[in-house]
């Protein structure tokens, strides 16, 4: 467990990644990329597992986490590794899967941070995008219901932003995406 307000895991440093180059001649020389836009390049965890108050993670082309067993360094994965199983999913698997080879969870529950000062009845992730887009996710959870997507934000890096909420109307989803159409 880690006290409110500490942070359980750091990235070291954002490092240039590059690909290698003439490694089998022997010239082992690295050549730079960069993150292009619209790639993730920020994180930040609210209220998840052993995170309770925001955590934010910056990432580069190439970052590494470290630290001891049990600080939280998977966790800063796995909301990644969650979105993705669940969109690649080829069933509805609800508002998360939970289940599959990249993260196997066994009970909504695990996902509640327990962390002194942390809600109890949900969680959130908002991803940065390069070129100042963002995309924020808040999930609700209430023992023996489950968990549910409370709330969805997005901006683009052009600036267009759409808000999606539970419960909306159809006339009221239509209209957060109406502005950004044609």
């Amino acid at each position: 467990r880690h006290p409110a307000g500490s942070v359980p895991c750091r990235a070291e440093g954002q490092h240039q990644f590059g690909e290698l180059e003439g490694y089998a001649e022997g010239r082992g020389r690295i050549k730079s990329t960069q993150l292009k836009k619209d790639d993730v390049e920020s994180l930040e965890i609210r209220d998840f597992k052993s995170i309770g108050p925001a955590q934010r993670v910056t990432f580069g082309a190439l970052t590494v986490l470290s630290g001891a067993n049990s600080t939280g360094k998977s966790t800063l994965m796995q909301p990644i590794l969650l979105l993705k199983q669940t969109l690649d999913s080829p069933f509805d698997p609800g508002p998360l899967r939970l289940a599959d080879p990249n993260v196997n969870i066994s009970s909504t529950s695990q996902l509640i941070s327990q962390v002194p000062g942390a809600r109890r009845d949900g969680f959130e992730f908002c991803f940065g995008l390069v070129g100042g887009g963002r995309i924020r996710l808040e999930f609700s959870y209430k023992a023996g219901q489950g968990l549910d997507v409370e709330s969805m934000d997005s901006k683009s890096s052009g600036g267009r932003q759409v808000s999606l909420r539970k419960g909306m109307t159809a006339k009221e989803i239509h209209s957060a995406f109406t502005p950004h159409l044609g």
